[in-house]
C-alpha cells in the first residue's frame, strides 16, 4: 500500500486513514495534512503485515485529535519521519503530536523537527516485547501543553518513550544550534527501558513545569543508562 502526494490533503474527519488487511508493508508519503474532528494521519498494520513508514516533510495538524497516530502489528519495523533540510517540518495535535505503537516486532525509529502535544504527550512511542530497538531523534521544539478542560491525571511528558524490548534506547534532541527542546507539562522527557540492553539519552535543553527535566527508568535486566546534556535542564514546580 503507497499514499504519496505533494499537494495539501484536508480532511474534515481524518486527513489520511490507512489500513492494512493484507501481507505487505504501508508507506504513507505526504507533506501537509490536516484534520478538522480526527487525527490527522491514521495508520494501522494488522498482525499478518511487514513494516510500516510514515514520512511528512511539511506541516501535519490535527484540530481534534493526534497529528500521526501509528500502530505497527505487523512483523517488521515502524519508522515515522517528520523533517526536512530547513528544519521546518511540524506535527501539532489536538491530543498528542505523534503516537506510535509497535507491537509484533522490528524497529521503532521517530525522526522528527518539531512536535507539539496541545493536550497530551507530544511524542509518545512504545516497542512492545517482541521489537528491537526504539530510537527518537528530534531538532526542534518538542512541547506538550495543558488546557484546562483535560482530565486531571492525563500524562503531559513532552517526550515518553516505553521500550520492553531486545535492543538499545537511544532519545536524542539535539542541533547544532543547541536549540532543540523537549518542554512537558509534566516531564520533559521520560525513558521506561524494562528491555534488556542500554539506554542514551542526549539532550540540549529539557524542562518539566510540574515534573522533571529529564527522568529515565531503566529496569533489572537492563545493561546501561547514560544521559548526556548540554544546554538548560530544568523543573519548574
Amino acid at each position: 500500500m503507497n499514499s504519496s502526494g505533494t499537494a495539501q490533503v484536508i480532511g474534515d474527519v481524518y486527513g489520511i486513514s490507512a489500513r492494512n488487511t493484507g501481507m505487505g508493508s504501508t508507506s504513507i508519503s505526504v507533506n501537509n495534512v490536516n484534520s478538522n474532528l480526527d487525527r490527522a494521519i491514521f495508520a494501522d498494520n494488522i498482525s499478518t503485515t511487514q513494516d510500516l513508514s510514515i514520512m511528512a516533510d511539511g506541516t501535519v495538524t490535527s484540530q481534534a485529535e493526534d497529528g500521526i497516530f501509528a500502530r505497527n502489528q505487523g512483523s517488521g519495523d515502524l519508522t515515522i519521519t517528520s523533517s526536512n533540510a530547513e528544519g521546518t517540518a511540524l506535527v501539532s495535535g489536538y491530543q498528542s503530536g505523534i503516537s506510535a505503537d509497535n507491537r509484533n516486532g522490528g524497529a521503532l525509529s521517530i525522526t522528527a523537527n518539531s512536535v507539539y502535544g496541545e493536550d497530551n504527550i507530544a511524542i509518545y512511542a512504545v516497542n512492545d516485547a517482541a521489537g528491537t530497538t526504539l530510537s527518537v531523534t528530534t531538532s526542534g521544539v518538542i512541547r506538550a501543553t495543558r488546557r484546562t478542560s483535560i482530565i486531571p491525571d492525563t500524562t503531559r511528558d513532552g517526550l515518553r518513550a516505553l521500550h520492553y524490548g531486545a535492543g538499545v534506547v537511544t532519545v536524542t534532541a539535539t542541533n547544532a544550534a543547541g536549540t532543540a527542546r523537549g518542554d512537558g507539562y509534566d516531564d520533559g522527557i521520560y525513558t521506561l527501558n524494562e528491555g534488556s540492553a542500554s539506554t542514551t539519552i542526549i539532550a540540549n535543553n529539557a524542562s518539566g513545569v510540574s515534573n522533571r527535566g529529564i527522568y529515565a527508568i531503566n529496569g533489572v535486566n537492563t545493561t546501561g543508562l547514560s544521559i548526556t546534556a548540554d544546554g538548560t535542564v530544568s523543573s519548574v514546580n
